[in-house]
């Protein structure tokens, strides 16, 4: 067998283990290659309206398979963005052109799909682990089999990868330590990953449990301070302190406890026949109670209260999340289920909880809406009504015109056109008063200009905004009876 060379490997020359041909091939006929374990991502709308705008730039990469196949090394995501195209337009996107290499064996062809997958791609800690540790049995495998492979595996195994020793060692350290379910959770960053992983595990459970309930994402910062808190002595999370004893019991002169009003409310409501999760329970108060902004039997001493929150800025993004769930046709059970929360904390998202940006993505999501819309954005500044177009009257048709302001719109004494060929037309706003046209820049009656020939039509035009008129001093000389004189008028073009 010959001799591996494997700087050519770790200075990115793994397509020239073989030398490629270029080749035309039947989509169809391209299959995925059931080795790669890289990620490809389900959105490619974009990459879709690349292709179709430029073509396809960067032809994947294939080796021949059984029955004439071919089998992919590079360009899963081309693979599946043309085979999109493919469905749109089957004669467009019937065939595309690829680059064909021959491995001289099995362990070449993958350590081929590892470097050309990771050197266009950013990796994170997971496919950071999967690839160097498959990278590393490979070349184990291919020394096996008399290949020479000098120096330290781990410094191969990073150069080919496009990473660093270290880089290695901290994914390996993540895959280890980490609990399953936080490795499973994509949103967690690979520094939040790594601090994680030196937690014991449950800590590291406790803090999943806590942040996944509360729609938050888990930062590395959010992580410090939970262990700070611990070393502190501190419970590592805030809860609603328990509603104060004055709320519904209040001391007397006599040193005893009076019991407010309301209780026997909240007792009578323990009994009423409705969802488990609107009735008091172990409550003996309504200032704490998710429910009182819904609630018929809320205590009267937390109406103003109620009525300032449901002012505020938070209470309004919480009321559009609550309408937009139910637009979605979910109710508060199937919500709960979904979010895997209490119908208490549904209330809370609902009515009065502080929002992040996280938990308003998380709901936009589930509800099928944007953040825009929840936060007003889309309703906040509508689009100004685009004004209706003019409608002109023909100059021999403008007769008996109620009075006002109009625009006249008239031709040129000689013939000017425009780029289309078409005559241009000059336009004037005047006053109609009295069955008479008069110019709004002065005392003169309405007279056509020297540079201007015949009227072609008239319409009603704007009127002065609030708190201003037109310039028209006064009227005193003899003025154009009606739009005939107006026309006939046109020899009289100096006066």
């Amino acid at each position: 067998m010959a001799k591996f060379n494997l700087a050519d490997v770790i200075s990115g020359k793994v397509s020239k283990l073989d030398t490629p041909e270029t080749a035309e091939i039947a989509l169809d006929l391209i299959e995925p290659n059931e080795k790669n374990f890289f990620t490809v991502e389900d959105d490619i709308t974009d990459l879709c309206e690349s292709i179709k705008l430029n073509g396809l730039l960067q032809p994947p990469v294939v080796t021949p398979a059984e029955n004439g196949r071919y089998r992919l090394i590079a360009g899963h995501r081309r693979h599946k963005a043309l085979t999109t195209l493919w469905a749109e337009d089957p004669e467009k996107y019937k065939t595309v052109m690829c680059q064909v290499v021959h491995p001289a064996s099995p362990e070449l062809e993958e350590l081929m799909l590892i470097q050309t997958n990771t050197e266009a791609r950013e990796l994170g800690w997971s496919e950071k682990n999967k690839a160097a540790a498959r990278a590393e049995t490979l070349l184990i495998e291919l020394h096996k089999q008399g290949m020479e492979l000098p120096g330290k595996l781990r410094t191969h195994v990073a150069k080919l990868i496009k990473t660093s020793e270290s880089q290695i060692a901290r994914a390996k350290f993540i895959a280890k330590n980490l609990i399953k379910p936080l490795q499973r959770d994509s949103g967690i960053s690979d520094s939040a990953a790594y601090k994680l992983a030196h937690l014991p595990k449950e800590q590291q459970q406790e803090l999943y449990e806590h942040y996944k309930t509360n729609l938050y994402c888990l930062t590395a910062s959010q992580i410090a301070n939970y262990q700070k808190k611990l070393e502190d002595g501190r419970a590592p999370f805030w809860t609603p302190p328990p509603a104060p004893r004055s709320c519904y019991e209040q001391k007397t002169k006599g040193g005893e406890y009076k019991k407010c009003d309301h209780v026997d409310v909240i007792a009578d409501r323990k009994k009423k026949k409705i969802p488990s999760w609107q009735k008091c329970g172990s409550r003996d108060c309504c200032s704490y109670c998710a429910y009182r902004y819904d609630c018929e039997d809320v205590c009267p001493a937390l109406a103003k209260s109620l009525d300032t929150s449901r002012k505020t800025e938070s209470f309004r993004v919480c009321s559009a999340l609550r309408e937009a769930r139910k637009r979605k046709g979910l109710s508060e059970d199937d919500a709960v289920k979904l979010l895997g929360i209490s119908h208490d904390q549904l209330l809370q998202y609902e009515t009065n909880f502080n929002h992040t940006a996280a938990s308003v993505k998380k709901l936009c999501q589930l509800y099928d809406t944007t953040p825009n819309e929840v936060l007003g954005f889309d309703s906040a500044s509508p689009a100004p009504a685009t004004p209706a177009p003019a409608s002109w009257i023909p100059a021999d048709q403008a007769t008996d015109l109620p009075d006002g302001y109009y625009t006249l719109l008239y031709e040129y004494e000689q013939r000017i056109e425009g780029q289309d060929g078409l005559p241009l037309l000059n336009h004037r706003t005047v006053l109609r008063q009295d069955g008479r046209w008069f110019s709004l820049l002065g005392k003169q009656p309405l007279r056509l200009s020297s540079q201007e020939e015949k009227l072609v039509a008239v319409a009603p035009a704007f009127s002065a905004p609030e708190g201003y008129t037109f310039f028209l001093a006064g009227v005193d000389e003899p003025a154009v009876d009606d739009l005939a004189d107006y026309i006939a008028s046109e020899g009289d073009l100096d006066e």
